[in-house]
């Protein structure tokens, strides 16, 4: 009875510490919505242009935050899940454009359409 009861605290536990190590879930990019191809240049450069790689937020100059979202190669690296979550006004991230309306959900669909399909550089 003893050994039984230690068998499973030690699972117990097993399992409490794995879930903890675990990242926080951000909602998955809707793959199955984007039925035309997102172009960058076309599309996602100038919405992260207007609302992002602003004077003074992430253009080239002044990308106090770390993140510098000018031009293609930097754009394409950084668009990941805390980025993304950002821009959605997800909890527990910090909601971006900072100090300015969030994107249309149009746009952000268009911005995780262009992430699924790939950050062509088209």
């Amino acid at each position: 009875m003893k050994y039984l009861f230690l068998t499973i605290l030690s699972l117990s536990l097993i399992v409490v510490a794995c879930k903890k190590d675990q990242a926080p879930i951000v909602n998955p990019i809707p793959e199955g919505d984007c039925v035309e191809v997102v172009s960058f240049s076309q599309t996602v450069q100038p919405l992260i242009e207007q609302g992002c790689a602003t004077t003074g937020c992430h253009d080239m100059q002044t990308h106090e935050s770390g993140f510098d979202f000018s031009g293609y190669q930097n754009i394409s690296l950084l668009m990941e899940p805390t980025i993304i979550g950002s821009i959605r006004h997800d909890p527990g991230f910090a909601p971006m454009p900072f100090g300015a309306p969030k994107f249309d959900d149009t746009s952000i669909q268009k911005i995780e359409c262009w992430i699924a399909q790939g950050k062509l550089n088209n």
